[in-house]
């Protein structure tokens, strides 16, 4: 390493950790000085993606409602993962609000849709030839989506994808269009 690269490091070095730092000037005159705000700190990521199959989508989606601490709001087209059914009726049993829209077409003509497992209501999206949205939204901070749906097909046999991203900006986003899909679904009352 030449003496200019050895300098620009220093340099670089310096502002990166907050020092303020005289650096001559060419021709060497007087010193000019450089200020630098304090580092700000570089945040863990804010998102994580998973693939299937067997990529741990299911995984992630519980891990994840298990870390709610005030609520849960969910869309699901596909709902048959008992896995993810436990995880949310075990967040309504810790206290928390949990809301649920499913699309109406999909859950009431499939047999094996847990929706009737679940023991907060359920509202049926049937507004739209498919009410295809796969998300949660958590405490106003995370959003999971993706092509991901809660089936057990889709964790071990599709190509399927999940994202999860920790953004109360985003997540404000999708809880107004939750709140949408909300206003026009209807209850699902239990046979």
């Amino acid at each position: 390493m030449n003496r200019k690269e050895y300098f620009c490091v220093i340099v670089l070095l310096a502002i990166l950790s907050g020092i303020v730092i005289f650096v001559p000037t060419m021709p060497a005159t007087k010193p000019a000085i450089i200020e630098v705000e304090k580092p700000v700190p570089i945040p863990t990521p804010c998102w994580s993606v998973f693939f299937s199959p067997n990529g741990g989508c299911t995984d992630a989606v519980v891990a994840e409602v298990h870390k709610a601490k005030k609520w849960v709001h969910a869309q699901a087209y596909a709902f048959t993962s008992s896995t993810i059914c436990e995880a949310l009726n075990g967040a309504a049993f810790r206290g928390l609000e949990v809301e649920v829209i499913l699309d109406d077409k999909w859950n009431r003509s499939n047999p094996d849709s847990l929706m009737g497992t679940l023991v907060v209501e359920v509202l049926m999206d049937s507004s739209h030839t498919i009410a295809h949205d796969k998300l949660l939204i958590l405490d106003g901070t995370t959003v999971i989506t993706g092509s991901f749906n809660w089936t057990h097909a889709a964790e071990t046999r599709n190509g399927e994808n999940l994202l999860i991203v920790r953004d109360p900006e985003l997540a404000a986003v999708y809880e107004r269009n939750f709140q949408k899909h909300k206003a026009h679904s209807k209850p699902w009352r239990k046979p």
